[in-house]
């Protein structure tokens, strides 16, 4: 906590800062702004591998593709249904 505070009186008294140097100060470590995104991306794999997040979005998430394009690589390596070949558009069903 006293770095927390040491922090706060340099903005205040060197940075100048509007800060006040007596505000309440709490720290809460499950909600943290910190993100592991090692143990954040196996978690989601995990979510992946039990059903509850679907393999487009877990791409989107951590490859950087558009939904679209999540859609058809997974349908491409054989991972994923598209919404075409669930509703049997395009052949003829």
């Amino acid at each position: 906590m006293s770095l927390i505070r040491s922090i706060i009186h340099i903005g205040a008294k060197i940075i100048g800062a509007n800060v006040r140097e007596d505000a309440k100060i709490e720290i809460v470590f499950d909600k943290s702004v910190i993100i592991d995104e090692k143990a954040e991306r196996v978690q989601d794999a995990q979510d992946v591998r039990d059903g509850v997040m679907p393999k487009w979005e877990y791409r989107m998430k951590w490859y950087g593709d558009t939904e679209d394009e999540a859609k058809a690589i997974i349908a491409e390596i054989g991972g994923e249904e598209t919404d075409d070949e669930l509703m049997s558009f395009g052949d003829g069903g």
